[in-house]
């Protein structure tokens, strides 16, 4: 099993988006067949009139109303926000999607998995636990959000 660690700063994904940017920015369907919510702005301009029916306030929201049953895909193009030292105390780690293969300390995964008995399965004291556990079989990502 290989560890590859991720560097969310040298990443090309936020070079255009900061922090402000994101304030404001809604969340939609990318396609039924995707199963994929993102906050980009790439939509159909029709989307802007017709209030919340295709443009919604969060990403759970999102995932809620297009893809309840299954799996739903969060794509967010904002960058993380950076924690104080403070932040990090305590961060449990987790898989970061069901597609990718990435073990990551943020704060962002389902809610359910805050909970007994997923908690156990999901929420890991060290990166390695979590690629042991949800990826033994081959590579596995770290995505260390207080370590960048």
């Amino acid at each position: 099993m290989e560890c590859v660690v991720v560097d969310v700063c040298g990443s090309d994904n936020f070079t255009s988006i900061t922090a402000a940017d994101c304030g404001e920015k809604l969340w939609h369907p990318t396609s039924l067949e995707e199963r994929r919510c993102t906050n980009d702005d790439i939509y159909p301009p029709l989307w802007d009139t017709l209030g919340n029916q295709f443009l919604r306030d969060s990403a759970e929201d999102c995932c809620g109303a297009f893809y309840v049953y299954g799996d739903c895909v969060i794509d967010n193009i904002c960058p993380p926000p950076v924690p104080s030292p403070r932040d990090c105390e305590g961060k449990k780690w987790h898989p970061k999607s069901i597609t990718e293969r990435v073990c990551s300390n943020s704060d962002e995964f389902p809610a359910i998995w805050g909970l007994p008995p997923m908690s156990d399965e999901f929420l890991l004291n060290t990166a390695e636990e979590c690629c042991f556990q949800h990826y033994s079989d081959g590579d596995c990502e770290i995505l260390d959000i207080c370590n960048y």
